[in-house]
C-alpha cells in the first residue's frame, strides 16, 4: 500500500481511487474515535452524534478540497524523499517503527521505479 501512495496526486492511480472511497469511513472513524474515545456507547448521545457528523463532513470537504483545487502536480512533492519521511512518520506515530520502516521502504520503491527522486 505504501508503494501507492506517491501517486495521490494522479486522478487515475489506484491509493487515489481507493481512498476517494475510504475517505468517508476514515474520516467518521478519526472522529468518532477522538470524540468518544473507547466509549462506543457515547455514540447514542444525539449531541455526540451531532459533532461527529459535523466533523466528519469538514474532514471529508476539506479532502476533496485539496485533491479537486490545490492538488500537487502529478509527480510533484508527493514524488520527494521530504514526504516520504513524512508519511513514515506519521506511520510511525500511529502504528510502530517496523512498519514505519516497511512503509519507507515502499515509498522509496515506487520513487525508484519511476526514476523521480527529489529532496523537496
Amino acid at each position: 500500500m505504501s508503494a501507492l501512495i506517491p501517486d495521490l496526486d494522479h486522478d487515475t492511480g489506484k491509493a487515489r481511487q481507493i481512498l476517494d472511497k475510504l475517505i468517508p469511513l476514515m474520516a467518521l472513524f478519526v472522529v468518532a474515535t477522538h470524540v468518544c474515545g473507547k466509549e462506543l456507547f457515547c455514540l447514542l448521545e444525539f449531541g455526540h452524534l451531532k459533532t461527529i457528523g459535523v466533523l466528519s463532513l469538514v474532514l471529508i470537504g476539506l479532502y476533496f478540497l485539496l485533491f479537486t483545487y490545490l492538488k500537487p502536480k502529478h509527480r510533484g512533492i508527493t514524488h520527494s524523499i521530504l514526504l516520504a519521511v513524512a508519511y513514515s512518520t506519521l506511520v510511525f506515530i500511529g502504528f510502530d517503527g517496523k512498519l514505519a520502516l516497511v512503509g519507507f521502504l515502499g515509498y522509496l520503491t515506487h520513487l525508484i521505479t519511476d526514476n523521480e527522486i527529489k529532496l523537496i
